[in-house]
């Protein structure tokens, strides 16, 4: 029989909030790595911010057939869920870890209410939003407006 030749799958086009990567150069398995403190105009994820430890469950298939485990597996809930009478700083500190974990943490950002071109975690620093919910209230909105 003829050789079949192979299919060079070339590299997607980047999303604005990730990159297409191989998990081994050449192999053309693409997938998108998601998760990371974002640019403060949303441009882009921002290259100067620390980069949390990789997981598999940061990982967003290309391919079809391997998406609908990695959705069940970023929108699983918590293992423990929160209970009344359980601590705030608990529940913020896991569902901040768990954010990270499956690189949804972009999501959790919004700029500081006292410099906003500093990005913040809406999730690790919520008291600094409370005390102006205003302007918190007002950067959402101008979020959901893009």
């Amino acid at each position: 029989f003829p050789a079949v030749p192979a299919v060079i799958v070339p590299k997607p086009m980047d999303p604005k909030m990730g990159k297409y990567v191989e998990s081994v150069p050449g192999a053309a398995d693409w997938h998108i790595e998601c998760g990371g403190k974002p640019l403060s105009n949303w441009s882009g994820i921002d290259p100067t911010a620390t980069k949390p430890k990789k997981t598999v469950f940061q990982s967003r298939p290309f391919r079809a057939d391997y998406q609908p485990k990695n959705y069940l597996n970023r929108t699983t809930g918590l293992k423990l869920p929160h209970k009344r009478g359980m601590s705030v700083s608990d529940l913020r500190l896991d569902v901040w870890k768990h954010l990270v974990k499956h690189g949804l943490d972009t999501i959790a950002y919004l700029p500081s209410p006292s410099d906003p071109n500093q990005m913040i975690s809406v999730v690790k620093d919520y008291p600094k939003f409370s005390i102006n919910l205003d302007m918190a209230t007002s950067s959402a909105k101008k979020l959901t407006q893009h």
